[in-house]
């Protein structure tokens, strides 16, 4: 049982998903923060400071002329981030709006710019997924996505986006800072193509007492609760739809048939599940003696085809006059 890690389990399978994902491109305009020239950056934060600075006071602090100072204030003004009273100068509201959604008191103005973006979202969480090795893998589980497919068009598309964006910015364009970057309008929207991203999933068995299996499944994405919820359960429901081979007296009695031996039945319990824990001790006594190896879980997984083509190589080369007389057997569970 060498197949057993530190927590007493032994992988016996593993599996895959195809999950749908679908290609959208898109066209938008997006706000970001910008730092604000020096000096009016250092007006702005002085009036903030002050509540309140008359002209005089302002030239004076920061050494200019008479006349660069209204340039500066008149800049300001039109922009509306300072109000003009007599000589006295305050922070218009939208200046002070912008101090208290900014870190360390340092106003930013936004600017708006065209934003390009063509991404994949998975369909059963409408996650953003990478672009890299996208297509069907042959044999694995395929999922279907909650909503119909004449669902997945333009307004899909807006929510999933609207949604993702500073996910995006963060983790597909690694942009510097994303918590400065808005989205202001989706400009426009095109339907790309369909492909699919894989999920792995496996299953232990758990000795003891009353053994178990158990059943991990490993999303892609797993930083949001209600996204691994949705995967989890759409991977949840393909499995169960899978057909498991039920333990019947007729399977039994064709392992016995092809083992040459009854302790399958030995080790049966009155319910009519085997007891697994007294069937691997026999099976070990057996492998021991030489008379065959035994193996658990499915015949793919490596460390059983690495068991496998070792007694294979070790069979003799094949006489054409004399047939081999096979003494290894081996069976799995």
């Amino acid at each position: 049982m060498s197949a057993t890690n530190q927590a007493g389990s032994i992988l016996v399978k593993t599996f895959g998903f195809n999950v749908p994902c679908r290609e959208f491109i898109f066209s938008a305009q997006v706000t970001r923060d910008r730092r604000m020239p020096m000096v009016d950056e250092f007006v702005l934060r002085c009036i903030n400071a002050c509540e309140s600075l008359s002209v005089s006071k302002l030239t004076r602090f920061f050494g200019f002329s008479q006349g660069e100072m209204q340039i500066v204030l008149a800049d300001l003004q039109s922009r509306s981030l300072v109000q003009l009273e007599a000589d006295e100068v305050t922070l218009h509201p939208s200046a002070k709006e912008m101090f208290r959604t900014t870190d360390k008191h340092a106003p930013s103005m936004p600017s708006a710019e065209s934003f390009g973006a063509r991404i994949w979202f998975e369909l059963i969480s409408q996650s953003m997924v990478t672009s890299r090795g996208l297509h069907s893998v042959r044999n694995l589980i395929p999922l279907q996505p909650v909503a119909a497919r004449n669902d997945m068009g333009e307004a899909f598309a807006r929510e999933a986006f609207h949604n993702n964006f500073k996910d995006y910015v963060r983790k597909m364009r690694h942009v510097p800072h994303p918590e400065q970057w808005s989205l202001y309008a989706i400009v426009d929207v095109h339907a790309g193509r369909f492909s699919y991203a894989q999920i792995a999933g496996k299953e232990e068995l758990t000795l003891g007492e009353k053994p178990k299996l158990q059943t991990t499944l490993l999303p892609t994405d797993v930083d949001r609760p209600t996204r691994l919820g949705l995967l989890t359960a759409a991977m949840s429901k393909a499995l169960l739809s899978l057909d498991e081979p039920d333990p019947k007296d007729a399977g039994r009695t064709e392992w016995a048939r092809l083992l040459g031996s009854d302790e399958i039945n030995k080790v049966t319990r009155p319910d009519g599940y085997v007891d697994l824990g007294e069937w691997l001790r026999a099976a070990a006594q057996a492998s021991d003696s030489g008379q065959r190896r035994n193996f658990v879980g499915y015949a793919y997984l490596d460390r059983n085809r690495q068991m496998l083509s070792g007694l294979m190589a070790r069979l003799p080369q094949r006489s054409e006059t004399k047939p081999i007389e096979r003494r290894d057997c081996w069976f799995g569970f």
